[in-house]
């Protein structure tokens, strides 16, 4: 008799993974109790999601060794998108798609009812290891952009990213006397900002499909720049009234899932 073929246990996705982790930490429910509740998770796979959390970011799987990917996260998520929007695409349609030899930059902004802030490109200082965006860097950018936006009685929304918990972040919005939402573990990012996020990439691809396999250089960083500063300016302002207004909708949406993810 053949020996039985094992097969392959489908991986948690992060919301069934933050929901665990939620109910063990919070609630304070123990293996079995939540495997009661989800009988379709073993109890192997919930006691090594909860010992892996502190090593994951944001839920996502851990790296596996072997061979890496040959594709960036950002390159599934746009194959993801093709073909979605074309299931009909072809194959060498998707392969050109994934070079993206394009230069990349990490923008700052922020909004209220009646205004936005500049679009601010952030670039490096050079102390961090790998060359990312350091708490100081978001510390200048938070001295010169937040005193003309915000008013008395503001709530300002961040998330929890390390550069934003950081201790001089933390003392300059003290000194600055700016309100901040508090962000519990594992809360929906209610944040209307990543709706403004997402419709400047949509304006930035439909106005410069050109960037898309753009060679990596100075020239076309600073078209990139351009670019979304461009498409930053020309969101018309009853988008951002009516996202402000959303913030009622949202924060009940998570008030009627019990603390959950919800449409928004």
């Amino acid at each position: 008799m053949a020996p039985r073929r094992r097969t392959a246990r489908r991986e948690l996705d992060p919301c069934m993974r933050a929901r665990i982790c939620e109910l063990h930490t919070s609630a304070r429910w123990g293996y079995k109790r939540i495997h009661k509740v989800h009988p379709e998770i073993p109890i192997s796979t919930i006691r090594n999601t909860i010992k892996k959390e502190q090593e994951r970011v944001n839920q996502r799987s851990l790296p596996r060794s072997g061979q890496p990917s040959k594709l960036s996260s950002e390159q599934k998520e746009n194959l993801i998108q093709l073909t979605k929007e074309n299931p009909h695409i072809k194959y060498y349609e998707l392969q050109e798609s994934v070079d993206m030899r394009c230069s990349k930059t990490m923008f700052w902004a922020a909004f209220r009812y009646n205004m936005r802030t500049s679009l601010v490109p952030l670039t490096s200082d050079g102390s961090s290891r790998g060359g990312g965006i350091t708490a100081t860097v978001i510390r200048q950018t938070y001295m010169n952009q937040l005193p003309e936006l915000l008013e008395n009685g503001d709530i300002f929304m961040q998330d929890n990213a390390p550069v934003h918990t950081a201790h001089i972040i933390r003392d300059l919005l003290r000194e600055m006397q700016v309100e901040v939402m508090i962000w519990p573990p594992y809360s929906p990012d209610l944040n209307p900002i990543e709706n403004l996020w997402a419709i400047m990439k949509t304006i930035i691809r439909q106005d410069h499909p050109e960037l898309e396999n753009a060679p990596d250089n100075d020239t076309t960083l600073y078209a990139l720049i351009q670019a979304g500063i461009e498409a930053w300016e020309s969101i018309q302002e009853r988008v951002l009234r009516n996202l402000s207004d959303s913030m009622p909708h949202r924060v009940q949406a998570v008030l009627n899932a019990d603390g959950w993810y919800t449409k928004y």
